[in-house]
């Protein structure tokens, strides 16, 4: 028990005769004996006088024995200015320590200390017990590995001190602030988590750039993440909620990559082996290039259009909103299927049929217009062909564009083999019904055609002149992928 008294309390005074052996006063107070000594891991005190640049003495904390602070650490909890400046927030190690007078030597702060600052000594292994994060910033971190470089108070600054750090004090996350790049291969022991800050609106972003290292044991959040990546095991790693920029070519050798409620940049060309995307943000002018393995876009929103080009495995895409064009590079070996709210607006492969299943799946409404400009007489020709299954037709629409040629005697649509199904006949769509813009004619009911099955315009004229002519056709899809071109 340290520093405990207790009053002892006798009701018969001492004896007045000093030849007497006596106890001392009965009813002083008693100073308890100290049995055991605690100093702990951390201590505050008050600067009362400062020598120079590299000593200060606290009486608070003297007694302790010479040399017992030596590898702790002194950090300024309160710069007695009062206005937080340095070196409050600071910490530097403590190389001597001379207990009668409390006095510590240690290495030099920024500014220097000054008399009534308040202080904190601190043991170096308190970290391990607190601290399960390290922390990197490019801009005022410091280069070392000794503690606290690498705590929140003293980020360390450069790659190489970093994993450094990370493999001595076994912490499996990193914060980043600032720009990061890495120099080498990352740890692969254990799963590793490196997050950092995005500001309102994706206006300010800590950024890494993983260059062509392995990082395949990292989840990357809250980043701004460039480059190529080659991962020597072939596994890619996840970013989660980042904003990703350019993935370089490298990344054709890596599969099993997930992005996960990201935002992928405007103008962004991602190389990609195996890739999953999950309830990403693509905003415009995105080209996605993938080899061997399939790429899976599952929920998120095109903003603009999403180029996929030189993929040899298939796609599988389910989005919301914008267009999805193919390149004139583009082969598939494999399969594709569209779902959700896109719509392909090229495909130049050749290769594979791609079916926009949100706009033409079972019981989805839609519209097909066509313009015919063939000759007055031209006979019969192609509207529509109906594709991929059984298609609905519920009307049709004969609209003029102007005044029509002299030449045309009579339009009318049929469809189905050898015509069978007429939609308008030759004295509804005849010439006097046509014959001014915007006149127009209509069909209105219920005819199913099967693939492959089409409708016909039969131009019959006096003369080869050019006619102007629209046909709107509203058609749903009985069967998935069903759809008129």
């Amino acid at each position: 028990m340290v520093g405990i008294r207790h009053e002892f309390i006798s009701e018969k005074d001492d004896s007045e005769d000093e030849t007497l052996i006596r106890p001392s006063d009965w009813n002083a107070a008693h100073v308890g004996v100290e049995s055991s000594v605690d100093y702990g891991l951390s201590f505050e005190g008050t600067i009362t006088t400062y020598t120079d640049t590299t000593h200060f003495a606290s009486t608070a904390l003297a007694g302790k024995g010479d040399g017992y602070f030596i590898g702790y650490y002194v950090y300024v909890v309160w710069d007695s200015g009062g206005a937080g400046a340095a070196p409050q927030g600071e910490w530097r190690l403590i190389s001597g320590y001379t207990s009668a007078t409390g006095t510590f030597a240690h290495t030099a702060f920024s500014t220097p200390l000054a008399e009534g600052d308040k202080v904190l000594i601190q043991h170096p292994n308190i970290d391990t017990l607190a601290i399960d994060t390290i922390y990197y910033d490019s801009v005022s971190g410091v280069a070392g590995t000794a503690w606290p470089i690498g705590t929140p108070l003293m980020p360390v600054n450069n790659y190489a001190d970093l994993k450094t750090i990370v493999t001595a004090r076994k912490v499996s996350k990193v914060n980043v602030t600032g720009h990061l790049t890495f120099t080498s291969n990352w740890l692969t022991d254990k799963n590793y988590i490196f997050e950092g800050q995005i500001g309102l609106n994706n206006t300010s972003y800590s950024t890494v750039n993983l260059s062509t290292y392995n990082v395949s044991c990292i989840i990357f959040k809250y980043l701004y993440i460039t480059a190529g990546i080659n991962l020597g095991d072939g596994t890619g790693p996840t970013l989660e909620k980042c904003i990703v920029g350019n993935l370089g070519q490298d990344c054709l050798n890596d599969s099993n990559f997930q992005i996960i409620d990201s935002l992928i940049d405007a103008g962004a060309d991602l190389y990609l082996n195996c890739a999953t995307f999950i309830n990403c943000i693509f905003l415009d002018g995105i080209t996605i290039y993938a080899q061997s393995e399939h790429v899976y876009i599952l929920g998120g929103y095109l903003e603009g259009t999403l180029h996929i080009g030189n993929c040899e495995g298939g796609i599988v895409l389910n989005t919301h909103n914008g267009e999805i064009e193919i390149t004139d590079e583009f082969e598939y070996y494999g399969e594709a299927y569209i779902y959700g709210d896109s719509k392909i607006i090229d495909s130049a492969s050749g290769r594979v049929t791609i079916y926009d299943y949100f706009t033409h799946k079972a019981g989805k409404v839609a519209t097909f217009t066509k313009n015919i400009t063939s000759a007055a007489n031209a006979g019969d020709v192609t509207i529509a062909t109906v594709k991929n299954g059984t298609c609905l037709i519920k009307s049709v629409v004969l609209r003029s564009n102007g005044a029509t040629t002299a030449d045309l005697t009579s339009a009318a649509i049929y469809g189905g083999a050898s015509k069978v199904i007429t939609f308008l006949d030759d004295t509804e769509a005849a010439k006097a019904n046509i014959d001014a813009i915007d006149e127009q004619v209509s069909w209105t009911g219920a005819v199913t055609l099967k693939a492959d099955k089409t409708i016909v315009i039969d131009l019959e004229g006096t003369g080869d002149t050019a006619v102007d002519l629209d046909i709107d056709i509203e058609y749903e899809a009985i069967t998935d992928a069903a759809y008129l071109t």
